[in-house]
């Protein structure tokens, strides 16, 4: 069946009251701060290990963005997949920042990290 407009739009109004807003946040509030933190305590780790292991390669500080991005995702990839599909994933990640040029090695250090196993790709 198809809704009428009339009803979508008295929906989305009902969506964006921001009585609805407020009562979600004091209601969700300290759970939301939880996770938060608990989110921005793992980038942070996560920032700290690329950086260490920058710092063994010798890789320049203005260097690290794309370090930082890479692992990011494969973190990403770690918390929503496991097993095969966690190594196909991490592969394409991997091997998309190799050839965008990031070190081979670098790449293998920060894929361990994770728990992955990855070799540079031979073309």
């Amino acid at each position: 069946m198809v809704k009428s407009a009339e009803r979508r739009i008295a929906r989305y109004k009902g969506k964006i009251d921001p009585d609805v807003y407020r009562s979600r946040i004091s209601a969700l509030g300290e759970e939301m701060k939880k996770e938060a933190e608990v989110g921005q305590t793992a980038v942070t780790n996560i920032q700290a290990q690329v950086r260490s292991i920058l710092d063994e390669h010798g890789i320049n500080p203005v260097f690290a963005m794309p370090y930082q991005a890479c692992a990011q995702e494969l973190g990403a990839l770690v918390r929503k997949f496991s097993g095969k599909t966690l190594e196909a994933e991490a592969d394409l990640v991997l091997d998309k920042w190799y050839a965008r040029g990031l070190v081979c090695e670098v790449l293998e250090d920060i894929a361990k990290m994770f728990g992955i196993t990855w070799t540079c790709p031979t073309y």
